[in-house]
């Protein structure tokens, strides 16, 4: 689901795809910053 936001949100915007997939935005937003920062995942999940 992820991917999808990621290439329809310009088209449609994070909220809007969210809200019709019943995800929160702060889903696709967390995804987002975990991947690009390793060091903020916890160490059990490593």
């Amino acid at each position: 689901m992820v991917l999808f936001i990621g290439q329809e949100r310009e088209a449609y915007g994070v909220e809007s795809i969210c809200e019709v997939l019943l995800i929160a935005p702060s889903t696709y937003y967390r995804y987002k910053h975990l991947g690009q920062s390793r060091a903020s995942l916890c160490a059990r999940s490593t």
